[in-house]
């Protein structure tokens, strides 16, 4: 069994109620994210905040 990462997170105030990242199944390789923003991308699409 792998080791535990420590890792740092710094919580802005915009986002302070929002959930830490978390493995949404078992067995994932990485971790889900949410963001603060309400914002829906198309599939392949980017955002930049300067857009």
């Amino acid at each position: 069994m792998p080791l535990p990462i420590r890792i740092a997170i710094q919580r802005l105030p915009h986002g302070e109620d929002l959930p830490l990242p978390a493995y949404a199944t078992h067995g994932a390789t990485g971790m889900d994210v949410v963001a603060a923003e309400d914002l829906i991308l198309a599939p392949g699409a980017r955002h930049s905040p300067t857009q």
